[in-house]
């Protein structure tokens, strides 16, 4: 249980250095964190925090992680043809529709 209120304690803390800092002033910025801390529409993630008040204008960047990795065969991923490394915008598409 209190593992779980430090990381939203942290995100809670990230999301607003991000609004102070950042998007109040419209300004950019990269961030480099964990990758739930990023994940758009997460409870509680720090980029969905800032989201509410300023939509649209988060883009994360992150790597596939664990994402098919458990295929019996590599080459039916939909990722088998994507250049290494790939980089891809997502919304509006299969993948941007996953959890």
């Amino acid at each position: 249980m209190q593992k779980a209120l430090l990381s939203v304690h942290r995100d809670t803390s990230i999301a607003a250095v991000m609004e102070k800092e950042v998007l109040s002033k419209h300004r950019k910025a990269l961030m480099l964190m964990g990758t739930f801390h990023l994940m758009h529409g997460a409870v509680g993630s720090a980029v969905s925090l800032d989201e509410k008040e300023y939509p649209n204008v988060t883009l994360v960047i992150s790597d596939l992680g664990a994402f098919d990795t458990d295929l019996p065969d590599p080459s039916s991923s939909p990722f088998a043809a994507w250049p290494i490394p790939a980089l891809a915008r997502v919304r509006g598409t299969w993948m941007g529709k996953l959890d």
